[in-house]
């Protein structure tokens, strides 16, 4: 995928069976990282705005190179899988898609 992250071919093919982008994201973020090192991160490791008056502070970020190799992947599918919206438009939105996922992990984490 770059940055000398691999991935087994049989995953990889499973992933690119996604019906939509936020799958994908979502699934080749679960290939490259487990579970237990998913939860209580964030895409960018920064303080989320909303908390940033109450003293919130930072989750870990993804690491970056991992990250990137998601990207790589995706874009790949994007140009594979055209769609009525641009592939820019489209590639802008992957952090928003694996955000929406450690969100889902950092709620199970609640007491």
């Amino acid at each position: 995928l770059g940055n000398n992250i691999l991935v087994p071919l049989k995953n990889l093919s499973t992933v690119m069976k996604s019906p939509n982008d936020s799958k994908f994201c979502k699934e080749m973020t679960k290939v490259i990282w487990t579970t237990t090192e998913l939860q209580d991160r964030s895409v960018t490791g920064t303080v989320s705005r909303r908390y940033i008056k109450c003293g919130g502070t930072a989750r870990r970020g993804l690491t970056p190179t991992k990250l990137q190799a998601v990207g790589s992947a995706f874009k790949h599918f994007i140009f594979t899988r055209p769609t009525a919206q641009t592939p820019e438009k489209r590639f802008s939105l992957m952090n928003h898609y694996i955000g929406e996922l450690l969100q889902g992990y950092n709620r199970r984490m609640l007491p």
